[in-house]
């Protein structure tokens, strides 16, 4: 008996453990998981939460050697789980790390695939070099196989998968990844990186030192003027599919269209001036917060109107909005805070060379 209890304590503790990491370094999903049923948000919050952690291993670790340790651990740790899907056998390892042991959780519950989670990790391999990212068609096969991948994979738990659903889940994670890359540009500089495609900088007569030296020229604002206009087409193609998908599998999308509002790219796009800045702008924590919230609302709405007797929103009560509100002031003071740091942040480089799968990409494009 006592064994059950703490069994199901250590489950309650594995699940706040991930809502705490996805609040505190991904807080536009963490967002938009309060838009759905309870049932579903603890397989969300396990999967962002696994997103979070492959995503920050580059700054934790000084050189690739241990990031690639890092990475082969989880893709083992699927390698396992795929073996045994079919099998009642306990995960080795896997209840150690909380993160681990929810995912685990979440695709025994809903039948996730194995083969996206691992291609996901092998993306990220990238990540612990410093080459740069070579054209365009690479980021997006990059974006592609991470932030959309995510996206589909959400939607699973939300219902079952469709051509439709993939079709949104693709450009609302190209939407996402690219102005991600903008916003990430000053950090990923200030320790030589680049994610902006050197094909598209080279092509308005720029080169990867200028952006690493922090210098504003008119070929780099040209290529991040180009780049911005690629996330609009794909958020307004995003936008143009939702109403194709389920009603139940909306509101796993509002995240993507709350990190870029509309109005922000237009205006970026617009100005003579096109800084890494005025792309991080768009990220503003409120904003976000706003566009989760009117896009959970649209989500409600079918192809013919709303369908009753639904809320429009979660049910929180004062105390949960209240909460909300403090958590977008903090999330807008560390934006801040970043951008300040930003020009300060230098960090010895890691080694330039690419994983082998990097080093074939590169050499067929």
């Amino acid at each position: 008996m006592s064994g059950a209890v703490s069994g199901a304590d250590g489950n309650r503790d594995s699940a706040a453990f991930c809502a705490d990491v996805v609040r505190g370094h991904d807080f536009v999903r963490y967002a938009s998981t309060l838009f759905t049923p309870a049932d579903q948000r603890r397989g969300l919050l396990a999967l962002y939460a696994f997103n979070v952690e492959i995503g920050r291993i580059r700054d934790q670790v000084s050189q690739p050697l241990p990031g690639e340790i890092r990475l082969q651990w989880w893709t083992d740790m699927l390698a396992g789980q795929g073996r045994h899907q079919d099998q009642d056998q306990d995960h080795g390892g896997a209840e150690g790390n909380p993160v681990a042991a929810e995912l685990l959780r979440a695709i025994d519950a809903f039948r996730l695939p194995i083969e996206p989670l691992s291609r996901l990790i092998e993306e990220h391999q990238f990540d612990l070099y410093n080459d740069p990212m070579p054209t365009l068609a690479a980021l997006e096969g990059y974006v592609t196989d991470t932030s959309s991948a995510l996206f589909a994979l959400a939607a699973r738990v939300a219902g079952p998968a469709s051509t439709e659903v993939e079709h949104l889940a693709r450009h609302a994670g190209l939407a996402q990844g690219f102005m991600g890359v903008i916003a990430a540009l000053p950090r990923d500089a200030s320790r030589r990186q680049l994610f902006l495609p050197l094909q598209l900088l080279e092509s308005h007569g720029g080169a990867a030192e200028e952006v690493f030296s922090g210098t504003q020229t008119p070929r780099t604002r040209a290529a991040l003027d180009q780049l911005i206009g690629e996330a609009r087409d794909h958020l307004d193609t995003a936008l143009s599919l939702l109403a194709d998908v389920a009603p139940r599998q909306r509101p796993v999308f509002p995240a993507a269209f709350a990190v870029a509002p509309r109005s922000r790219l237009d205006v970026a796009r617009g100005r003579r001036s096109v800084r890494a800045r005025d792309a991080i702008a768009a990220f503003d924590p409120v904003d976000a917060m706003a566009g989760v919230a009117v896009a959970a609302f649209q989500s409600r709405l079918g192809p013919k109107g709303p369908t009753p007797p639904k809320p429009p929103l979660i049910a929180l009560d004062v105390v949960g909005w209240t909460a909300l509100g403090l958590a977008c002031c903090r999330a807008r003071r560390q934006v801040k805070e970043g951008m300040r740091r930003c020009a300060n942040y230098r960090r010895k480089p890691s080694p330039t060379r690419c994983s082998t799968r990097w080093r074939q990409r590169l050499t067929r494009a």
